[in-house]
């Protein structure tokens, strides 16, 4: 591991369209996550402009994970050259390293360490909305877990809503599998195309049965199933649209939940 470039270049979390933005090492972060034995001492990284940069002149093949950014990160930064990614493993030593400032709030989607957004109210009150729409319908067998973490073969997402079989202290020493999520929740305004991007890949790579997007940008509910699993190119077979005056019927292990109205879910914004 050596230090090639020692800029900092920072751009705001909106410059990608994305409403995130993936994390850029400072110098320190990256030497603390080498005096920690983040990485093996031998791998071929380097710090470039904040990312970690494969070096190309040790030449393939490399024996870790790498890859281009997906496009909801790449934006106008010329960020689109081969990158050091994470393991969930590594992720974890970067976590326990404490290298990254305790106040970031960061997960792992496909190997990449993203900054979450700054959260606002109504995202907030749509999750609050939601929890309690759910709460009302699951029974005592499953439990709400609001911006936890997901432990996946590629990644620990928090989605901002999750069900989960019960009981409470079910997940006390590990998160949760995608086996054992019924139902994943995201709320997206600026974070819309990341949502339906980076996360609905993720996602389906790893089996997440049902994925709801409370779309906030349009005011809809937008439903995936049927994931495709491990292949190329990960997506879901199916995509349905719920309108404000539509009515979603969620099923959890098999029983169909009374329908829940898209407004017990997304409060619409008054029309100007």
């Amino acid at each position: 591991m050596t230090t090639a470039h020692r800029t900092i270049f920072q751009v705001s979390p909106t410059a990608s369209g994305s409403g995130v933005r993936l994390h850029r090492f400072t110098v320190d972060e990256y030497d603390r996550m080498a005096e920690h034995g983040v990485f093996g001492k031998n791998d071929p990284i380097e710090l470039l402009d904040g990312r970690l940069a494969i070096k190309l002149d040790d030449g393939p093949p490399y024996g870790v994970p790498l890859g281009i950014p997906p496009s909801e990160f790449v934006g106008q930064t010329a960020e689109a050259f081969p990158q050091r990614r994470f393991t969930v493993a590594e992720y974890h030593k970067l976590l326990e390293s404490q290298a990254l400032h305790p106040a970031l709030r960061t997960e792992l989607v496909e190997g990449w360490v993203v900054e979450k957004m700054t959260r606002n109210a109504r995202h907030d009150s749509t999750v609050q909305r939601a929890s309690e729409a759910l709460g009302k319908r699951i029974g005592k067998k499953w439990k709400l877990r609001l911006q936890s973490a997901v432990t996946m073969d590629d990644g620990e997402p928090e989605p901002d809503i999750a069900v989960v079989p019960g009981p409470v202290g079910r997940f006390d020493d590990e998160h949760p599998r995608p086996s054992e999520v019924e139902l994943l929740i995201e709320i997206s305004d600026t974070t819309l195309r990341y949502d339906r991007g980076s996360k609905l890949r993720d996602y389906a790579r790893n089996g997440i049965r049902r994925y709801l997007i409370l779309n906030l940008v349009h005011n809809q509910i937008e439903e995936y199933q049927d994931p495709s699993g491990p292949t190329d190119q990960p997506k879901y077979g199916s995509r349905h649209i719920y309108k404000h005056d539509d009515e979603v019927v969620l099923e959890l292990g098999g029983k169909r939940l009374k329908p829940i109205r898209v407004d017990e879910f997304i409060r619409p914004l008054p029309q100007r």
